[in-house]
């Protein structure tokens, strides 16, 4: 193929700090004698015009000596090592920047790779498919030059997703989740020895092998792509989730409906308050409007809703167990998992909460939202009524006095105080106690009662 040279769609797509780090970081390279390479997603995206702000630049050598002088040029917030696998991570105006040495990797029994320095062709053999391999030199003279030592270009123009050699899925499983994705994400075909290979490393239960932390990562991927439903639907189709865990069989066209309903729900969230003219423009355009959607709330993580709509399906014991071999961590998310029969269960009386604007308060406050929001997809009719009626107006509500007034009128620490604001908190539940005044006259009248 001809040689491709994309320097001025570096200078044109990217913002000009990030430019500027590309040249700064090819000047330093070539006067340590090495050679700087920008490679994987970032470049395959630029080739294909997608925006892809995430730099990735592997130095043909020991990166760490760039890594300083890129230091003494820009004044990066954080710069983190990670010297046992050769790279460094560096934030400097809300983007990252990864550095690494050019590396072989092993993964032994599927876990974390074992990293050697390498040539950056070794580097790009190491690579998933071929259009990851690409790579697009930035010392002086030739920045800007694609490099493709596995076909990636070809790949990349004729929209195909290909292994590098035929052990592929079965040295790394985490893969196959990767391939659905990238298929799903660009709307390549996964080629046909692939295919078959990713169906072969299914039936040898490869994906029980994989490392669960770097499956959990991919799974997030997935749940944050736009076509987040087609890609479940795909991993069903192919035995992937079969093998994690038997509670998935025979479960995919209920989960699907399951995914669809927490669209709308998130949907839903994530523009309350918006005026109806934008709701309907970003309904119609969809999530990828993001003019308007961007400016939706944004307090959860909509890949966690996914996450237990996905996971629905396992026992309570299938669950935890599912989440102890991915190390799920964070408060919010063991909570979660830990409630989330419970929660259900109430699912099944909702005539004993649902009705009561203080009841409901009581009974869903002891939930995080994105269980609740789980919870009203799976649920519907009067639960999910009762969740959005929690989560638009009574979740936030707070007595806008505190004991420090009620002191002042005379209450003594301790047990009083704490009635008496609940008290409050149940009226202006209800409607009532619009102001703090109105607060302190309705205290004072509790006051005197007691």
């Amino acid at each position: 193929m001809p040689e491709r040279n994309i320097r001025k769609s570096l200078e044109t797509a990217l913002p000009p700090l990030l430019f500027n780090i590309l040249v700064d970081t090819g000047s330093i390279a070539e006067a340590l004698g090495l050679g700087a390479y920008g490679v994987g997603g970032f470049v395959r995206d630029m080739l294909i015009g997608r925006k892809n702000l995430d730099l990735d630049i592997a130095v043909e050598g020991n990166c760490y000596p760039v890594v300083e002088r890129l230091k003494e040029r820009h004044p990066f917030k954080r710069v983190v090592h990670h010297r046992r696998f050769l790279t460094a991570e560096l934030y400097i105006d809300g983007y990252r920047i990864d550095i690494a040495t050019t590396r072989k990797e092993e993964y032994p029994r599927a876990s974390l790779p074992v990293v050697e320095p390498a040539t950056l062709k070794e580097d790009l053999l190491r690579r998933d498919f071929t259009i990851n391999t690409l790579a697009v030199c930035l010392n002086p003279e030739r920045f800007g030059k694609v490099v493709d030592h596995c076909g990636g270009l070809e790949d990349l123009e004729k929209g195909i997703i290909r292994v590098l050699h035929t052990g592929s899925f079965r040295e790394d499983p985490v893969r196959i989740l990767r391939a659905v994705r990238f298929s799903e994400r660009f709307g390549f075909k996964i080629e046909q020895t692939t295919e078959r290979l990713i169906f072969q490393a299914i039936e040898e239960g490869a994906p029980k092998k994989a490392s669960g932390r770097r499956t959990l990562d991919e799974l997030i991927n997935i749940l944050k792509e736009e076509r987040h439903l087609q890609i479940v639907e795909r991993l069903f189709d192919v035995g992937f989730l079969d093998v994690l865990d038997s509670g998935f069989k025979s479960t995919k066209d209920k989960t699907l409906a399951l995914i669809k309903g927490a669209d709308e729900i998130l949907f839903w969230y994530k523009t309350i308050g918006m005026p109806s003219i934008k709701k309907s423009i970003i309904y119609l355009k969809g999530k990828a409007f993001d003019p308007l959607y961007s400016y939706g709330k944004k307090d959860v993580e909509e890949w966690f809703v996914y996450f237990l709509c996905l996971t629905d399906s396992l026992s309570r014991d299938g669950l935890e167990r599912f989440v102890r071999w991915l190390s799920l961590g964070g408060k919010k998310r063991l909570l979660s998992i830990e409630k989330r029969d419970e929660l259900l269960g109430l699912g099944k009386t909702p005539e004993k909460w649902t009705q009561d604007r203080v009841k409901i308060y009581e009974v869903l406050s002891a939930y995080p939202v994105e269980l609740l929001l789980y919870f009203a997809a799976k649920v519907r009719g009067t639960v999910e009524q009762a969740v959005k009626l929690y989560i638009e107006e009574l979740k936030d509500i707070k007595p806008l006095i505190s004991g420090t007034e009620l002191k002042a009128l005379g209450v003594k620490e301790g047990p009083a105080v704490g009635g008496i604001l609940d008290t409050i908190l149940k009226e202006k539940l209800k409607g009532r106690l619009k102001s703090p005044e109105e607060e302190l006259e309705f205290a004072k009248r509790l006051i005197g009662k007691v």
